[in-house]
């Protein structure tokens, strides 16, 4: 006999679901701690184990417990009862993962955690690249700054922005040179040396582009590159030794989940300070199918930083 619908049914059937989540997750813990002790602390494997099972958002916590304390208050042999109906069907079903779709791949890129694919890629390009060569750390390596000042005195060119721009393109394909009608490539920037994990003095260059502004025929400079990361995950995915078809579904995720960790730091108090570097999403194609010029990008972006009396 089917339950009424009630609202005394209703917390009954949250509580049951609730207690057999928790069931599954007992479990879990026991299999866990049996198959994957390795992967835990010895000292501590036992907890770990219950610890990473019994995770929950605060959110989920707070409404099982509002619906098993009102479940017990109104029925609890109800709610007990119900539980026990549910449970077999219920442990299936969550062995078969059968709540996971790619929309909850999609929003667990888009928390941006620094344990997804995304985050932790634009992190590791922060610490690994930007944060060496771009920005001043006071070790003696001049930042990207200073030394786009130094390249202007030294050539007597116009750098506008003195900042590195990172391109990111929607199809994550960056060419190797950037040459194209109205970008021509001039000379790079001083390279630093850099040590780092064991490499002695690792050089890091910079390239500069010359492109011309349509509307005072001034000659601009900018520092222009591809975002390098991205460039490599796109042939991870699209090679047959390492990608997988959820890469392949979640491409354009990682792509804009990568931009924005990377539009975060940069908009940080700290590099609002001294600005180092401009990330730039742009769709590479344009409506009609031909693609989109680079020098148009970057133009686009060195006027609105300048309007903004922005260097």
């Amino acid at each position: 006999k089917m339950l009424s619908i009630s609202f005394s049914n209703i917390f009954i059937l949250g509580a049951a679901v609730a207690l057999c989540e928790y069931i599954f997750r007992f479990g879990l813990a026991a299999w866990e701690f049996r198959e994957k002790s390795r992967h835990y602390p010895k000292k501590n494997r036992v907890w770990c184990a219950i610890e990473y099972s019994f995770y929950q958002d605060i959110r989920a916590l707070v409404a099982s417990g509002f619906f098993v304390g009102t479940a017990c208050a109104v029925d609890i042999a109800g709610f007990l009862k119900t539980a026990a109906y549910l449970l077999i069907p219920y442990i299936l079903l969550r062995i078969l993962n059968y709540q996971r779709s790619l929309i909850d791949a999609a929003n667990w890129i888009r928390e941006g955690s620094g344990i997804d694919y995304a985050t932790g890629m634009a992190y590791n390009y922060f610490h690994g690249y930007i944060n060496l060569q771009l920005a001043e750390r006071g070790t003696g390596v001049p930042g990207i700054r200073e030394r786009l000042r130094n390249y202007e005195a030294e050539h007597g060119v116009y750098v506008p922005v003195k900042r590195l721009f990172i391109l990111v393109p929607d199809s994550l394909y960056s060419r190797p040179n950037f040459s194209e009608p109205g970008l021509e490539p001039a000379n790079p920037v001083e390279v630093v040396n850099v040590d780092r994990a064991g490499c002695a003095k690792r050089p890091f260059r910079t390239s500069v582009y010359r492109m011309t502004d349509e509307v005072t025929g001034e000659k601009w400079y900018a520092a222009i590159e591809g975002a390098t990361p991205l460039q490599s995950f796109r042939e991870s995915v699209n090679d047959e030794l390492t990608g997988t078809p959820i890469m392949k579904r979640m491409a354009r995720e990682i792509a804009l989940q990568f931009y924005k960790a990377l539009k975060r730091i940069s908009d940080s108090p700290t590099f609002r300070i001294s600005p180092v570097f401009e990330v730039i999403y742009y769709n590479d194609l344009k409506a009609d199918g031909t693609p989109t010029l680079i020098s148009e990008v970057v133009k686009k972006q060195i006027r609105e930083l300048m309007s903004m009396g922005l260097d």
